[in-house]
């Protein structure tokens, strides 16, 4: 069978991104779009920023930073295990490194206070799914002691360092998978000023986007798809020719950018064909994510 072609690709990324446009941009009355599959399902933003989740953390997260590498990590590391701006919000401000010892009780129990009411994790992805333990929350707790010995090693990024190494070195922290470093990383150079790379550097590709990669392609090889990821980032003016592609801020697609829409474009195709899981989008009051948007549209 004859693989996609780009534009198939990029016709998803642009309308995906137009309902977007539509909504919040155009403040237009749904529905944002006549595609069926995405009107009635959910796919996350094609701007990695634009997210909910990613929203909230750069508006209050990042200001709790000050500027320090070991904090940022620290911090990020905590809120994507989470991934869920609903639990963060009701925890307040996450200690920094140096208060971790004194502030630990008051965290595990917040934490399990709101356990009692609900789920306290996303279910994006699920992360701290140990064997050993089945209390997920032991295990956060666990998880965040042995990093907060571990992240001060870190130190200063070394001049030989690139951007997968970095990541590579997140790996080595106790219990954190390729998955979840790259998350980080990925979180980390939208503040700017922490890192020294671009985020167009390097990309990890995750199974979601292998996947779709493979649609793309035909082939299973790493490489294979990693120079096809290498292709879409760059084809862009080419393939949004005529698409009336909304661009975010006038910026094209980043490495990380395209490497997730692989993903959810490969959801998109299974849920035409009546694959796939089935997340149905119901629009909520945006409230504060509206107001987000339009502060930074307008600064």
């Amino acid at each position: 069978m004859q693989p996609p072609s780009n534009e198939d690709f990029f016709r998803f990324v642009a309308e995906r991104h137009k309902i977007w446009h539509r909504r919040f941009v155009l403040k237009q009355s749904p529905p944002w779009t006549s595609d069926t599959t995405l009107a009635q399902h959910h796919f996350t933003n094609v701007y990695r920023e634009l997210d909910r989740g990613t929203a909230w953390y750069l508006e209050n997260i990042v200001p709790c930073f000050r500027g320090n590498l070991g904090d940022a990590v620290w911090q990020t590391l905590a809120y994507r295990l989470v991934n869920s701006v609903d639990t963060w919000s009701a925890i307040g401000e996450f200690p920094r490194l140096r208060d971790w010892e004194g502030a630990r009780k008051n965290i595990e129990d917040k934490l399990r206070g709101l356990q009692e009411i609900g789920s306290i994790y996303s279910k994006a992805y699920i992360t701290l799914q140990l064997p050993r333990v089945s209390d997920r929350i032991t295990n956060f707790m666990e998880f965040m002691d042995k990093a907060w010995e571990q992240i001060p090693s870190i130190g200063e990024i070394p001049p030989c360092m690139d951007l997968k190494g970095f990541t590579e070195e997140l790996v080595q922290l106790n219990g954190v998978g390729m998955f979840t470093a790259y998350e980080v990383v990925c979180d980390l150079l939208l503040v700017g000023g922490l890192l020294p790379w671009s985020i167009d550097d390097w990309a990890n590709l995750g199974p979601g986007a292998r996947l779709g990669l493979y649609f793309l392609t035909g082939s299973r090889n790493y490489k294979i798809q990693y120079e096809k990821l290498l292709e879409l980032r760059y084809a862009q003016p080419e393939c949004f020719d005529g698409m009336n592609m909304p661009f975010w801020q006038g910026k094209v697609l980043n490495l990380r950018n395209i490497e997730h829409s692989c993903c959810e474009w490969m959801k998109y195709k299974k849920l035409q064909n009546g694959k796939g899981h089935k997340r149905y989008f119901l629009p909520k009051e945006s409230g504060w994510l509206e107001q987000h948007y339009d502060k930074v549209m307008a600064s």
